[in-house]
């Protein structure tokens, strides 16, 4: 046993050697701990901390506490996890519509705003299962990813703007 080891030990045995000592031969003690004043003064805080607690409005989340002070507790305070359900196949999903609202050419690349994001010919649609075969500025034509690869051809929404003439 090193030195450090006995030390611990010695320290140890006279902390329990003074508690024993307290247990049997001390004094017993008042468990308020303090003068009347004191204490006056602390029931008269405590009464001012209530009434002004009672003036003020509960909100719906604190008055759910409250009506759940009573109530037993569940057998454990952590969640139960429960399997996610499996995904459903890709085939059997319906595909999102499309909506085509803008054409841009640039040079020789042409550009299609479709359900707001901007796509050039061959890349894959984001939310819809498509890819971009062909950009026009009247339509656009998608290419299905699922087993039948059909074709759709999505033609331009163009909202008017209606301009109003001053007198």
């Amino acid at each position: 046993m090193t030195r450090r080891e006995k030390t611990i030990l010695v320290l140890m045995a006279g902390a329990v050697a003074y508690g024993a000592y307290e247990v049997v031969f001390g004094k017993p003690r008042r468990s308020g701990g303090g003068s009347d004043a004191a204490g006056q003064e602390l029931k008269s805080f405590v009464a001012a901390i209530g009434e002004s607690a009672a003036a003020a409005p509960l909100t719906a989340a604190e008055r759910r506490a409250i009506s759940l002070v009573g109530t037993p507790w569940p057998a454990s305070p952590f969640l139960s996890a429960r399997a996610a359900p499996p995904p459903r196949p890709a085939a059997a999903s319906i595909p999102a519509p499309v909506v085509y609202t803008g054409f841009l050419r640039a040079g020789g690349e042409r550009l299609g705003i479709l359900n707001g994001r901007e796509y050039r010919i061959g890349e894959e649609l984001v939310e819809a299962g498509y890819v971009v075969r062909d950009i026009g500025p009247e339509s656009v034509t998608l290419q299905g990813l699922g087993d039948d690869g059909r074709q759709v051809v999505v033609r331009i929404e163009v909202e008017t703007i209606k301009q109003e003439t001053q007198p």
